[in-house]
């Protein structure tokens, strides 16, 4: 009896332990699919296989809702044993991944947790190995500690749990993250997030100087180098960096006018700046060019700057205002802060430089938002954000709880079985 409930007790830690991590880290990647996709292109582009790029999107979306699965499944103990296989696969291939990454720094970080905690490879690698053997614990004793419930439900319950995941995951594709962790989140002050604070710790390299003298390569110290040695010549410098310095939230965002050129300060300092984001025009949809006239047609007599920001080129994105008789210049941007706004395409409303509102074109507000009460609009805009990420998010807890509890209860009118088959 002593050993049964030892046993017991610590295949419930472990799957619990197992089961927290996989639905933390599938739940922040499939509420921001953009970020995971993003890190898979990544991934392509290091080894080598770019033509996988188009189906990024999906492989992000599919291994987010497995993950959140599995956790879920290991911590409501449905179908034990085919979700144990599944953890320790999954675990042995992603490990022995992030040791040729942490080897190769291939990437600069795995993406394991996507943008909620960027972790180095290093440290990513450590974490697996840390969690391996509480998913051998589950594994080895999946069969002693097994499901006892009606495998049929199970499953069915296992198909709902995917179903309501990818429904997360789709959800907040076409609109916004549910939780915005990235540098342009609603409230980001933009300048103050550009800037180093006194005294932050600079970036520090090694570096080596080589000279030849006589046919024969030395490398010095730059302080002990014989530069004023005319019987050396200088070869080369290599630099190796041994810490990192501080690098601000935000340190890629330039504004380009295409007459004007860096107008970024100026659009930064004003009360109200209107940034229409349009990462390629080329894949603009009819709904989109619809909520874009309608924004156009509610900004066109405010005082506030309305801008477009892409990274199409300039007569591209010139030819698509003017076939959508767009009143406002379209700027060109960094590829990689664009991406890290998540509009695709979208708006973002700053005041005097701060993020007040955010949202997709396909929730582009109504005309009376953009009046003269923006910036109040915008707080009920966020606050009826706020509100229904809580909704969704509780919902989605409470719906996972019950299927917990269902699973529980059934588990409990089969102890005795349970108890029979654990000797």
């Amino acid at each position: 009896m002593m050993n049964n409930r030892f046993f017991s007790f610590v295949f419930f830690v472990c799957r619990w332990a197992v089961g927290i991590l996989f639905v933390f880290s599938g739940f922040v990647k499939a509420i921001d699919p953009m970020g995971s996709a993003y890190k898979f292109e990544e991934y392509f582009e290091a080894f080598g296989w770019p033509a996988l790029a188009p189906i990024a999107l999906y492989l992000a979306i599919v291994l987010a809702v497995i993950e959140l699965t599995l956790g879920l499944c290991m911590m409501a103990r449905l179908r034990t044993q085919f979700t144990a296989w599944v953890a320790l696969l999954f675990m042995l291939f992603f490990t022995a991944l992030t040791l040729v990454l942490a080897i190769t720094n291939a990437v600069t970080d795995c993406g394991c947790f996507g943008d909620a905690i960027v972790l180095s490879n290093w440290q990513t690698f450590y974490k697996n190995l840390i969690i391996l053997p509480f998913v051998v614990v589950v594994f080895c004793l999946r069969n002693q500690c097994a499901s006892t419930t009606n495998p049929v439900r199970e499953w069915l319950a296992v198909v709902v749990l995917l179903g309501a995941g990818g429904m997360l995951s789709l959800y907040c594709l076409r609109h916004l993250p549910l939780i915005d962790f990235l540098p342009y989140h609603i409230g980001q002050n933009v300048p103050a997030a550009m800037t180093t604070p006194q005294g932050a710790p600079t970036a520090q390299y090694n570096v080596l100087l080589t000279y030849e003298k006589d046919g024969e390569q030395q490398q010095f110290a730059p302080e002990k180098s014989p530069w004023n040695d005319s019987t050396w010549t200088f070869v080369s410098s290599q630099s190796t960096l041994v810490s990192k310095g501080y690098v601000p939230p935000i340190h890629d965002f330039v504004v380009e006018h295409p007459q004007w050129g860096d107008i970024t300060d100026s659009l930064l300092r004003n009360d109200y700046t209107l940034f229409v984001a349009i990462p390629k025009v080329s894949n603009i949809t009819a709904e989109d060019i619809e909520n874009l006239t309608k924004i156009a047609v509610a900004t066109g007599n405010k005082k506030y700057a309305v801008v477009g920001l892409t990274t199409s080129s300039t007569d591209d994105s010139q030819q698509f205002a003017e076939q959508c008789h767009l009143p406002f210049d379209f700027c060109t941007v960094d590829a990689t802060a664009l991406k890290s706004t998540r509009l695709a395409p979208g708006v973002m409303l700053l005041h005097k430089g701060t993020i007040v509102a955010k949202w997709n074109l396909c929730d582009t507000p109504a005309p009376a938002f953009f009046e003269e009460s923006i910036l109040s609009n915008s707080i009920n805009l966020l606050r009826e954000q706020q509100e229904k990420c809580a909704v969704i998010i509780c919902a989605f807890i409470l719906f996972a709880l019950l299927i917990a509890l269902q699973t529980f209860v059934q588990q409990s009118a089969a102890k005795n079985r349970f108890r029979h088959r654990f000797v």
